[in-house]
């Protein structure tokens, strides 16, 4: 079911587009439009077949409606749809959608991914985030499905968990398009004197993966983890601490320091 996400003070048009239903000469009459559960204002359906457009305003703060339009059309059938409005604050959303477009260059006229997909990515990448890492400036709430961030790390100014959580989201969608393109590479055919060869396209996205978001992340999240002092057990004889492994790590560190002499 599509998801799409208003803030409480929003008032917004909706349109819903019957067009592939209808038979040849058949026309939207007439349009309902009904909500559940109570506490979202919805307008009188407005029939310019094939659509029936609504206005949708108010609504509770993490609060998920259900919306059904049914539609009747002049051979008397019956059509519906559904889908969702999700009613957020969303200081977060709005910050963190633009910043992780930026990162996946995304910013067109023509975008790959809508706000609402981006926003269950950057979810799941806080999601990760929580359970991998500590020390942030709050103990968050997180649903993916429900599009929940709470409390919102945009208005307490917690940047290192917002930081990471879009380095993480961009890194779930580097990995995805990696997947995607695996599976077309080591195409090659010929037909006469043409010939296709895809064998080379993905070293390209390899290398995105190496140098992109996850290299990134995975950067940051170690600055993050060392550079709290709070994070450390105490020292006994060797050397650790709850995230810190030296045989892996003290390259990192003396190339680090090397790079910033």
């Amino acid at each position: 079911m599509i998801t799409v996400i208003k803030t409480p003070n929003e008032s917004r048009l909706y349109t819903t587009d019957f067009s592939n239903r209808l038979g040849t000469g058949e026309t939207v009459a007439s349009g309902v439009v009904v909500s559940s559960p109570v506490g979202l204002t919805v307008g009188s359906g407005i029939v310019a077949s094939p659509y029936v457009q609504f206005q949708i305003s108010g609504g509770t703060h993490l609060t998920t409606y259900s919306i059904n339009v049914k539609a009747t059309t002049s051979s008397s059938n019956i059509l519906e749809e559904q889908f969702e409005v999700a009613v957020r604050n969303i200081d977060w959303m709005t910050e963190m959608v633009i910043m992780l477009r930026l990162l996946i260059n995304d910013m067109g006229d023509t975008q790959t991914y809508s706000d609402t997909r981006l926003a269950q990515l950057l979810c799941l990448g806080a999601k990760y985030v929580q359970e991998h890492q500590d020390g942030f400036a709050a103990t968050y709430t997180i649903g993916v499905s429900e599009l929940i961030m709470s409390p919102d790390p945009v208005v307490i100014g917690d940047d290192d968990f917002v930081g990471l959580t879009v380095l993480k989201a961009a890194c779930f969608i580097d990995q995805g398009t990696v997947r995607t393109k695996a599976a077309a590479a080591g195409l090659r055919a010929t037909l006469g004197s043409l010939s296709l060869d895809t064998s080379n396209n993905l070293d390209g996205f390899l290398k995105m993966l190496d140098k992109g978001p996850c290299a990134m992340f995975d950067d940051l999240i170690k600055d993050f983890a060392y550079g709290k002092p709070a994070l450390f057990r105490a020292i006994l004889s060797p050397f650790v601490n709850n995230k810190f492994d030296a045989a892996r790590n003290l390259n990192y560190y003396m190339s680090s320091n090397r790079d910033r002499s």
